[in-house]
């Protein structure tokens, strides 16, 4: 009995651990801030840059501990299951992520955001903190789906696939996903540009939405 509670902690320990090293890694993406005067190629290059360096701070670590250190494939198995309600579920989970930021940003500034044909953002850090050059509607979209496939990818291997994944194993599957997603949630607390409102409602109620999907269908599809 002793030796399961010893085996539960040191995985407990070892998934923290994990994770700050990831967010360690990470923060690197940060170190070089772009000139303002950046042309729009160079800028989106820059971005895409940082957002290649934190899908890889996310995910590598994630590999090499699952590999070498509990012998697993489990990253591989979350990866090879791709059902048709995987996609619903991711699908549906998208829409209610889209609306959980327009709430967020309603209630912090008392409008709804306003979506036209050229972006020119005088509220910078209501994206990423930085100072966007002028980009039409395509543009962004373009830009916005391969960032956001990165970072969903990233998070969701790092938080679900592994950190809810090995919390629920140790501490049950409810606990697992409340404290799964209230790191989720802290984590975004130093990301620059969130406010409070958008790391509760788009981080944490976000996290635990995408944590359900995870749980019901044990597949990383979901939450991607």
């Amino acid at each position: 009995m002793l030796s399961l509670i010893e085996e539960k902690f040191d995985l407990i320990i070892k998934t923290v651990l994990l994770m700050f090293i990831c967010l360690f890694l990470s923060t690197f993406s940060m170190v070089f801030q772009p000139n303002p005067k950046m042309d729009l190629t160079t800028f989106f290059g820059f971005m895409v840059a940082r957002r290649l360096t934190i899908f890889l701070s996310f995910t590598l670590p994630v590999i090499y501990f699952e590999n070498k250190i509990q012998k697993g494939k489990d990253w591989i198995k979350q990866l090879e299951t791709w059902r048709f309600k995987d996609f619903v579920f991711g699908f549906f989970g998208g829409f209610l992520l889209f609306y959980l930021w327009i709430l967020s940003f309603t209630i912090q500034y008392g409008e709804m955001p306003k979506f036209v044909g050229q972006f020119d953002f005088d509220k910078v850090y209501l994206i990423y903190g930085l100072i966007f050059p002028p980009v039409s509607i395509f543009q962004y979209i373009i830009f916005e789906v391969f960032n956001q496939f990165m970072v969903a990818f990233g998070e969701e291997f790092l938080f679900r696939g592994f950190i809810q994944k090995n919390l629920m194993k140790t501490l049950g599957n409810f606990q697992g996903l409340i404290i799964s997603a209230i790191m989720f949630g802290l984590i975004h607390v130093l990301s620059p540009g969130y406010s409070l409102y958008q790391v509760f409602f788009e981080a944490f109620v976000g996290g635990l939405i995408f944590g359900y999907f995870y749980y019901k269908t044990k597949s990383l599809a979901s939450p991607i």
